[in-house]
């Protein structure tokens, strides 16, 4: 309990940790090869943090490069799951459009999409979920 009038301060020990994931596994939720998901790494300076070993990364870093900012833990499980490309989401899409519909509408905005690299743009599946019946 607070006192009236008393402010809360969140300090690290209570604050959720999202964790860490490896290269290999960052080139799978990218859905990019191990060398182009270094590269991208290394352009956006995604700090590093195994002390030793594999280089590992937080996901709250990844999903910060990713547009995401601050991510809520009740949403880990969805931002952890795979990047689509504009040609995986056809099989998500209830009206059956084409993939060179969805590339459009990702090219145009009217999607939105996670601008990893010059050619590398990916579709978080949780926001075309949520975005496609009005797209």
């Amino acid at each position: 309990m607070t006192h009236e009038g008393e402010t809360r301060v969140m300090t690290r020990a209570n604050v959720a940790d999202a964790g860490t994931v490896g290269l290999s596994m960052l080139a799978i939720h990218w859905s990019v090869c191990g060398a182009t998901a270094r590269a991208i790494i290394i352009a956006h300076g995604l700090p590093e943090v195994s002390a030793s070993g594999w280089p590992k990364y937080r996901w709250s870093d990844v999903w910060r490069i990713e547009g995401a900012g601050l991510v809520p833990p009740c949403d880990w499980a969805d931002f952890r799951k795979p990047l689509l490309r504009a040609s995986d989401l056809t099989g998500l899409d209830a009206k059956g459009r084409s993939a060179r519909t969805w590339r459009r509408n990702v090219e145009t905005g009217r999607m939105p999409s996670i601008r990893l690299s010059n050619n590398v743009c990916r579709i978080r599946q949780c926001t075309f979920l949520a975005m496609a019946p009005y797209v």
